[in-house]
């Protein structure tokens, strides 16, 4: 029976009845290429085939949605098992597939994700025998990003197998003209690379990734709980702010609010000069802002009209994605970042980095919400970053400090800064705990003093000035440290009002970011010292791989990669893909851009250890983590005591990080927040 898509103008032929199946396993001879496989235990790559079309595929639709949709149809599954002695092959309908052979066998199949979700809806559809799954299931697509050997099995296959995929069967299996040997041919082919890839690289890839790997892939399936109460109230209260802020511009009937043509039309009436942009980072429109806002107040309107509509996006994409159990899957992919392994969102819904403050009064972390009888524990490492970096240049005087318990930012500001009063830096000194906090975030990696006043900033709230010290005075006046200095020195009127109100702290001092940065690399030799700093030594060590490749081991066994190094005297470049040309993979680096990488991955890895540790605790489900954050879900009635197991694995570094102080901050609570 023939069905249309959603869209109503797809005419969708069921594929299954144009299949062959063999009628048993099919004895093979290993291809030349495949690596001997001496370390591989009984396995069977699985990989399915399924109807796609421009509208209705995985580019539009997140997984779930894909294979619950009306036009799904899994035509075609190839199976290449190895036996622990011979290899064999068996393509066919899934309804005819000997499944019931492998389900002691570990299972593969390039993009598990998609594979086994496939599997288990064709369970439910009643198409495969109800047979239990099997005990592992990998991933070797997720295996070859964690070699930094891409993620597609055409580019992991080149670069481990040296095997070059031919795609083209793949478009014509789209409309229908692949004849039934091609696509069965197809399919075996992609089977067995993947069988090939998990043959030469599976044992190097350690077990802890492993269950990292299946854990992330089960908790997008399993999805998030969502508060659609709330979302639907979020969305019709947008919608009334949107109408409230485009009523409050002059030109709010008049096409896009967020228009700089509409915005310049209107400059022109008042008779006043247009920004060249509406970015409120744009020198034009800073420029723009503090000559008019003050008076005129359009842009914060235009601001809040902007982000509640994205607010409100985010919201219907949640209603869009509803499902029956009010969750909502997503995608968050495992080492999706290359080159530090970090896991990444996809798919259209930005589980990672949410807004964090409210938008109109609507909070959208709140949304998220655990499901009925169960509570979020939300924990997190405590600067992480800093830490490891200090571990990592051997630091052991800042390292001292955060064992015993103090903060970084105090342990940086008693390290490097002259701090040495007996009481709490924030307490007694919350300017210079902002200075060592900003310090400590943004210059470990080589910031220069433009780029440290922005994420001074951005991080911590603090205005700096670019050459030196500058003070504000209450009526506004700004002044050079120099100049205050001189004018107090004086003993004139103006002098000894300044006196004053510097000893009552009634004056504003902006530090001077180039003394900043100047005293942080000046203090701070074991990141920063010429020659035998960290970001000397790493910089060194991918410059004398120029014309190769460079491979950094980590502390925890795992490799920071660098492919195809070029360097000049100013500049390095390397690619983090191996064999890509994609030019995102293609990085400029240097010193403190290499110690950056490293740092973060070995955060990473300190991270991943606690994660791994927290999936043996009873009873607690992983969400979703955001960079050094992760997320549970346990039952109410045990919450105190899962709470208390979960910070237990938080706050215990790895056995390979001997000497590095982790810590960590964790809570209940009854929604997603930070």
């Amino acid at each position: 029976m023939s069905k249309t898509d959603e869209f109503g103008n797809l005419l969708l032929i069921p594929l299954n009845a144009q299949i062959t199946s063999d009628t048993d396993w099919q004895e093979v001879e290993e291809p030349p290429w495949m690596p001997r496989p001496e370390e591989l235990g009984p396995c069977v790559a699985v990989d399915y085939e399924t109807y796609y079309s421009d509208r209705y595929s995985l580019a539009r639709m997140s997984p779930w949605e894909y294979v619950n949709h009306q036009a799904f149809d899994a035509y075609l599954v190839a199976l290449v098992r190895w036996d622990g002695y011979r290899w064999s092959q068996w393509v066919g309908r899934p309804k005819d597939a000997p499944f019931a052979d492998c389900l002691q066998f570990t299972w593969l199949s390039h993009n598990a994700s998609f594979d086994q979700l496939v599997h288990t809806r064709c369970q439910q559809l009643g198409e495969v025998p109800q047979h239990k799954m099997p005990q592992e299931w990998h991933c070797t697509a997720d295996l070859s990003i964690w070699l930094q050997a891409g993620r597609s099995l055409k580019q992991a296959s080149l670069n481990l197998l040296g095997v070059e995929v031919d795609k083209s069967v793949r478009d014509q299996m789209k409309t229908g003209s692949a004849s039934n040997e091609e696509m069965r041919s197809y399919a075996a082919g992609d089977s067995w690379y993947c069988a090939g890839i998990w043959a030469g690289y599976g044992h190097k890839w350690p077990g802890r990734e492993r269950v990292m790997s299946r854990t992330q892939r089960e908790s997008n399936w399993r999805g998030v709980h969502v508060d659609f109460e709330g979302v639907q109230h979020g969305i019709s209260h947008l919608e009334a702010k949107k109408h409230e802020i485009r009523m409050a511009l002059p030109w709010g009937n008049r096409g896009a609010v967020a228009s700089l043509p509409n915005f310049a039309s209107e400059c022109a009436r008042n008779g006043i000069e247009a920004p060249l942009s509406l970015d409120a980072d744009s020198a034009s429109c800073r420029a723009w802002s503090a000559k008019h806002e003050d008076k005129l107040g359009w842009l914060s309107l235009v601001k809040r009209f902007t982000r509640a509509n994205q607010m409100q996006g985010s919201l219907q994409l949640l209603v869009n994605r509803k499902r029956e159990d009010d969750t909502v899957p997503f995608e968050l992919v495992y080492c999706k970042a290359t080159h530090t392994k970090r896991w990444q969102h996809a798919g259209g819904l930005r589980i990672q980095n949410l807004d964090k403050f409210p938008c109109e009064g609507i909070h959208l972390r709140h949304m998220f919400t655990p499901r009925p009888g169960h509570v979020f524990v939300i924990a997190d490492l405590s600067q992480i970053e800093p830490r490891v970096l200090a571990w990592l240049a051997g630091d052991t005087k800042f390292l001292q400090y955060c064992a015993a318990g103090q903060s970084p930012y105090e342990a940086h500001a008693r390290a490097t800064m002259g701090y040495t009063d007996p009481a709490p830096l924030k307490q007694h000194d919350a300017s210079l705990y902002a200075l060592a906090k900003a310090r400590l975030l943004a210059l470990g990696y080589g910031a220069g003093p433009p780029k440290f006043m922005e994420m001074a900033w951005a991080m911590c709230r603090l205005r700096l000035s670019e050459e030196d010290q500058t003070i504000i005075t209450p009526d506004g006046k700004t002044m050079a440290g120099k100049e205050l200095n001189s004018t107090i020195l004086s003993g004139s009127d103006e002098g000894r009002k300044l006196l004053t109100l510097k000893n009552e702290n009634k004056l504003v001092v902006l530090p001077s970011a180039k003394a900043a940065v100047y005293d942080f690399r000046r203090s701070s030799p074991l990141v920063a010292g010429r020659n035998s700093g960290l970001w000397s030594k790493m910089e060194q060590m991918v410059r004398s791989h120029v014309g190769g490749h460079c491979k950094i081991d980590l502390k925890s066994g795992s490799h920071l990669r660098y492919f195809d190094v070029e360097a000049t005297e100013h500049e390095i470049r390397a690619t983090v893909v191996k064999g890509s040309r994609n030019p995102i993979d293609r990085k400029k680096l240097y010193g403190g851009k290499i110690v950056e990488n490293l740092v973060q991955a070995t955060a990473r890895e300190v991270f991943c250890d606690c994660l791994y540790r927290t999936t043996q605790i009873p009873d607690v489900k992983l969400v979703f983590s955001v960079h050094d954050e992760g997320v549970w879900e346990v039952p109410e009635l045990v919450a105190l005591q899962r709470l208390d197991e979960i910070m237990a694995e938080m706050n215990t570094a790895p056995e390979w990080a001997l000497g590095l102080p982790v810590a960590a901050e964790g809570e209940i609570s009854e929604h997603y927040k930070k």
